[in-house]
This record gives structure tokens, sequence and C-alpha cells, in this order.
């Protein structure tokens, strides 16, 4: 039979003491909080237009990108703290269980955000909104919180003193290192730490470095149609028109100019003709058809559905599309346009 020895009262008395405030704050999920506000003020950040473009928004959203889904995702895996020691030596939760602490977190959290981040992007390319700064931070966004979300519940099924919730004062005083003295252990916190660096650093750079006024300030502009499941697409435009009948189309302007701009739109029918090697053409009619006007926002795309309604008939006939920065001409032309569109069609005269 093995001799137990219990601790003196005052002993019993005094640890109690000790461990009641820490068991207090056991398991409060302050860090997931911590993450939430801070995600909803980073994408509050970007739908203020007050600060568009500037460092206080840098200084906010960066997190956002590289760290918080991360987070937020490595909490919802890993719900346990690592392996505890009483003063006795003995382990509270065994090695199997055990979860991660301080370095082996963070680190985790800025890999899985850029894995996350990406992924994102990627998924929002294919859709109808494209990667712009819009969907991607709402796509962020409701990524981080729906991993916090499900990081208190899980957190909240494994016992309270053996979930994972970082104290601020020892991470303050050294918490976030491995533990051990070891060289190899040194090394690692090193490597660590510059790696964290760099890639908040890179990421810091690319946010906030203002766009070089030549080649990388530009608006793109494009004309879609509504495919038979009623996406726009960049593509099957229609080709038979008809004196008359209005034809629905869409203008796409996306502003990549740093700021916010004003654009002008005028639809023109023309009637061309070509030479007899066909490389020149020349215009010999040309007529207004409408103006469409829109007000965007530096990253943002416009959307601009309108129809056109043909006025003439012919079989050499296009539809020039001119983009203008601000009010547009009283006589707009090609050559006096910021961006020139023309889509080819034919237009009858219809049945009497």
């Amino acid at each position: 039979m093995r001799r137990i020895t219990k601790p003196p009262p005052e002993s019993r008395d005094c640890m109690a003491e000790k461990r009641t405030p820490q068991a207090s704050r056991a398991g409060r999920p302050w860090d997931l909080v911590v993450v939430v506000l801070a995600t909803l003020l980073a994408a509050a950040m970007v739908f203020v237009p007050f600060f568009s473009g500037s460092p206080i928004q840098v200084v906010f959203v960066l997190p956002l990108l590289v760290f918080l889904p991360g987070y937020a995702f490595v909490s919802a895996l890993y719900v346990r703290r690592a392996a505890v020691r009483e003063a006795n030596g003995e382990e509270v939760i065994p090695r199997l269980a055990r979860g991660l602490d301080g370095p082996a977190r963070v680190v985790l959290s800025v890999l899985a955000s850029v894995i996350l981040v990406s992924a994102t992007a990627l998924a929002v390319n294919f859709t109808p909104f494209g990667v712009r700064r819009v969907p991607m931070v709402v796509a962020v966004t409701a990524l981080t919180l729906a991993f916090a979300v499900a990081a208190v519940a899980r957190r909240s099924s494994v016992p309270r003193r053996e979930r994972f919730t970082p104290a601020v004062p020892s991470a303050v005083a050294g918490g976030w290192s491995f533990r051990g003295d070891s060289t190899v252990g040194t090394a690692l916190n090193v490597v660590l730490a510059a790696s964290l660096f760099l890639a908040l650093a890179t990421t810091a750079y690319a946010l906030a470095a203002p766009p070089s006024p030549q080649g990388d300030s530009f608006t793109e502009f494009y004309v879609l149609s509504e495919n038979e499941s009623g996406e726009l697409v960049a593509n099957d435009y229609p080709r038979d028109l008809t004196v008359g009948e209005p034809t629905q189309l869409t203008a796409a302007v996306a502003n990549h100019e740093g700021q916010s701009q004003e654009y002008t739109v005028v639809v023109l029918q023309q009637r061309v003709r070509t030479n007899g090697s066909g490389n020149d053409t020349e215009v010999v009619a040309s007529e207004e058809l409408r103006r469409l006007n829109a007000s965007v926002e530096s990253g943002e795309t416009a959307y601009l559905n309108h129809s056109v309604t043909p006025a003439a008939s012919g079989e050499d006939v296009r539809l020039t599309y001119l983009l203008y920065r601000g009010d547009a001409p009283a006589d707009p032309t090609a050559e006096d346009a910021y961006r020139t569109l023309r889509l080819y069609v034919d237009v009858s005269e219809g049945s009497a």
C-alpha cells in the first residue's frame, strides 16, 4: 500500500487561494472576443469612405488579412491548452490530449491566414463580384466570425481547466517562448519571430504603398450581356438587332485610379465602311443613342444596366461605347475618349 502524504492545512489553503483567481478566469474566451471585435472594426474601416487608403485603415485591415482568420481557425482546431504541471510535477492534461501554447499557435495562425485568404480570393474570383475590396472583406470577415463561433462552441465542450485561454501577464512577461533553454529552442524562437515579422512587413508594405502614378492607375471598361441563366458574361453578345426594339446590355466600369471618380459613358450607333483590303475603317454616319453616368469609389465596379434601341438599319453597323472621366463633350469621338469599346451588329427593319 502506497503512503499518501497530505499537505498541511495551511499549505492547502494557500494553494486554493492562489488557484482561485486563475480558476475563475480560466476558460473565458476573451481572446476570441477580441478577434470578433477586431474583425468587425476592420470591416467597418473598409466601408467608411473617410478612411479609404489611409494608414489607419491599413493598421486595422492588416490583422484581418494576416492573423485574425488563422487565429480563429487554429482556435477551433486546438481548444485545449498545452500540458500543465502542478507543483509536484504531475501533468494535468495527458500528453496526447494537449493543445498549443505560445509561438506555435501564433505562427500557425499567420500561416493559416495566408492559406485561408488565398483560398477565399480564389473562390471569390469565380463569382460575379470578382476579387475586389468589398467582396473580399465580406468573405474574410464572414469566415473569421464563423471560425470564432466554432472555437467558442468547441472550447465549451471541454473541461474548464483544460481550455486554452491565453494569459496576458504570462504573454507580456515572456510567455510567448518555447519551454526550455536549449539552443534548438532559442533558434526556433528566432526563426519564428523573423518569419512573422517578414510576413507582416511585406503585407503592410503592399497595402500601405501608394499606387504608382504611371501604370498602376487605370480604369477597366467592358460590356457584358446576360446569358440564359441570367448571369452577366463577356461573350454571347446580341448580334442581330431590330430598329425600334430595345436590347439589354451592361457597361461595367472598374475604378483602379486610387480615388473616387466620376464617369460618363456615351453609346453611339455608327455605320462604317471598310476599304478594299479591310485594314481601314471609315465612319460614314454616327448617332448618339444614350449617356450613362456613374460615381465609382476606388477599388469598386459600377454595373450600368441599360437598353440600346437602334435608330437605323444596316449591315455595317457597330455600337461604340466611349468612356470619359468626368463629363463627356457635346460631340464625343473615339479620339477624345478615355476608353473605347466596339460591338459589331446587324440591324434590320423588322416586320411591318
